[in-house]
C-alpha cells in the first residue's frame, strides 16, 4: 500500500487481529498471517505476540510448541522495550506496567502449559502471575480451571468466587460455577442460593485468614515524630489510646498505586472516627512526586514523610500496613496489595476495637 505510513498499517492490522482473535472460527494460520503483517510494519514486536497470540493458539489447540516458545520469550528481560516506553508514563503508571507485564507473561505461559496437559508447571506459572499482581483479573479463573483438572472442585469453586467481579472474567467465572453446579445437580434450580453460599464461604475464609494473622506477642510501636507532607509534624503520641493503621507506600510502587483508590476509601470511612487514626507514610524520595500524584488523582488521605521510619520498623516491602492496638502493640502486619482492602482492613480494626486494653501505651 504505497504512501501509507507504517505506523498506520501496524495499527490497522492490530485492530484486525483484535477482532479475529475473538472469533473462535478464525484459524491459527489466519492469526499468524495477520501477526506477520503487524510485525512487518512495527518497530518492535508487539506485546500481543507474547500474550494474546500464544493464548489464542493454545485455546485453539494448534501450534502448542510454538505457543509455548512465544510465551517463554515474553518472560525474557526486555528492558529496552520498557525503557523506550518509559517517557510516555508517569512514575506510578510505569511501576504498574512492570507488574502488569510480569503477571500477564506468567499467566500466558501457564495457560499454554495447561492446554499442553502440563498441569503442575501450569499451576506454578499462574500462581506466580497471581502473586505478581493480586488484583489482575486473569489468574483466578485460570487457577480454577487448573484446580478442576486436578480434581479439586472445592478449590476450583474458591478461585471462581475470587474471579467474580473482575472485568470480563466475571462472566467466565460465573459460567464455570454454573457448569459445575449443573454437572452436580442436573438442573439450575437453587443456583442463586449456591452462589450466595459460595460468596459466604469466601468471606468466612478471608475473615479466618485475617484472624490467623494476628501476632501472638505484639511488638511495641516505637516513638516517632515526622513531617506531614503538606507541613507540620506528626507525633506517635497522638495515637495513645487509639487504634492506629499505618500504611507504608510510594508512587514508585505498582501495588501501592493500584490500591490507592481503596486507601482513599478507607481513609474516608474512618476520617472522623474518634477511636481510629489512619495515616500513610510515603517513601518517595521527592515529596513533590507524592504530592503531584495525589493532586492528579484527587486523593487527600493523610501522608507523613518517611524520614527513616520504615527502616526503623524493619519494613523492606511495599505496601506494608501496620495495625496497632490501643496499648501501642503491633497486632497485625500486612504485606502487599489487598484484593478487598476496605473490607479486610476494617475487620482488623474491628478486632482491635474489641480487644480489651490497659491503656498502658507507654511505660
Amino acid at each position: 500500500m504505497p504512501g501509507v505510513n507504517s505506523a498506520v498499517l501496524a495499527n490497522t492490522y492490530s485492530q484486525l487481529f483484535g477482532i479475529l482473535v475473538q472469533d473462535s472460527t478464525t484459524t491459527a494460520d489466519e492469526l499468524l498471517s495477520v501477526m506477520e503483517r503487524i510485525e512487518e510494519h512495527s518497530a518492535r514486536p508487539p506485546v500481543t505476540r507474547y500474550i494474546t497470540l500464544p493464548v489464542a493458539l493454545a485455546e485453539r489447540g494448534s501450534r502448542l510448541d510454538y505457543a509455548e516458545q512465544l510465551a517463554r520469550a515474553g518472560l525474557e528481560p526486555r528492558e529496552d522495550n520498557l525503557e523506550g516506553a518509559r517517557e510516555y508514563f508517569s512514575v506510578a503508571e510505569y511501576a504498574d506496567l512492570l507488574d502488569w507485564e510480569k503477571s500477564a507473561y506468567h499467566a500466558t505461559l501457564g495457560w499454554v502449559l495447561f492446554h499442553k496437559g502440563e498441569i503442575a508447571e501450569a499451576k506454578r506459572e499462574v500462581e506466580k502471575a497471581h502473586e505478581a499482581m493480586i488484583t489482575a483479573p486473569t489468574p483466578p479463573y485460570r487457577l480454577g480451571r487448573i484446580a478442576e483438572a486436578e480434581g479439586d472442585i472445592e478449590t476450583a469453586e474458591r478461585w471462581y468466587a475470587t474471579g467474580r467481579g473482575r472485568e470480563t472474567w466475571d462472566r467466565r467465572s460465573s459460567e464455570a460455577l454454573e457448569r459445575l453446579y449443573l454437572a452436580r445437580n442436573q438442573s439450575l434450580d437453587g443456583f442463586d442460593e449456591y452462589l450466595a453460599a459460595i460468596d459466604e464461604r469466601d468471606l468466612e475464609r478471608r475473615r479466618a485468614k485475617v484472624e490467623s494473622d494476628r501476632i501472638a506477642e505484639p511488638e511495641p510501636l516505637p516513638d516517632f515524630e515526622h513531617d506531614w507532607m503538606n507541613g507540620g509534624r506528626f507525633s506517635s503520641e497522638s495515637l495513645k489510646g487509639k487504634v492506629a493503621v499505618i500504611n507504608f507506600w510510594g508512587v514508585w510502587c505498582g501495588p501501592c498505586v493500584r490500591e490507592a483508590p481503596d486507601i482513599q476509601a478507607f481513609a474516608e470511612k474512618f476520617r472522623d472516627h474518634p477511636d481510629v487514626v489512619f495515616i500513610t507514610v510515603s517513601s518517595d524520595n521527592d515529596p513533590d512526586t507524592t504530592r503531584d500524584f495525589m493532586e492528579e488523582k484527587g486523593y487527600d488521605f493523610p501522608v507523613v514523610l518517611d524520614g527513616g521510619l520504615a527502616r526503623m520498623l524493619n519494613i523492606f516491602a511495599w505496601p506494608t500496613t501496620l495495625f496497632v492496638d490501643r496499648d501501642g502493640g503491633i497486632v497485625f502486619s500486612y504485606v502487599g496489595a489487598s484484593l478487598r482492602l476496605v473490607e479486610e482492613y476494617t475487620w482488623r480494626v474491628e478486632a482491635l476495637q474489641a480487644t480489651p486494653n490497659s491503656y498502658s501505651w507507654r511505660p
